[in-house]
């Protein structure tokens, strides 16, 4: 339904061809990389996504967290939160919009893998927070980018 989600599109699927989609040749990075943690949304009203998210796939699947809203999918999950728990979460973080795709949260086999893989391939402004490596929005097209075991 058009202007359900003002953040942007958001896509669930269940890929039933597996084979074709996870090859182990495209999966390894230098960042070691297992998958997405996490994915973040940021809006000045959670609970308008956390409600969408509620009638999708049922109440009980969506918990409130500090400043928002928690969906669990699998081993992932899409936060909905406020810009303040936002930047209270990753620090500096991209403002102006009421509703917007704010950062994803990489699973890495290694966190320091992850450091030195940016390090080497020049990304701006990379530091250290709560044992995670976060790339901030302004060096990754407009959502800050963070890196987790």
């Amino acid at each position: 339904m058009p202007g359900t989600v003002a953040a942007g599109r958001l896509y669930f699927c269940h890929h039933f061809t597996r084979d074709l989609v996870w090859r182990d040749e495209w999966r390894h990075h230098a960042n070691g990389a297992t998958g997405v943690a996490r994915a973040v949304i940021a809006d000045r009203d959670p609970s308008n996504l956390g409600a969408l998210f509620g009638r999708m796939f049922g109440v009980d699947a969506v918990r409130p967290i500090d400043g928002g809203f928690a969906l669990t999918v699998g081993v992932s999950r899409f936060d909905v939160v406020t810009p303040d728990a936002l930047a209270a979460d990753f620090g500096d973080a991209p403002g102006g919009r009421d509703s917007y795709m704010a950062a994803l949260e990489f699973r890495t086999r290694s966190v320091d893998a992850a450091w030195q893989a940016l390090e080497q391939g020049g990304v701006a402004g990379v530091r250290s927070d709560k044992g995670r490596v976060i790339v901030p929005a302004a060096s990754a097209c407009g959502a800050t980018l963070a890196f987790c075991l």
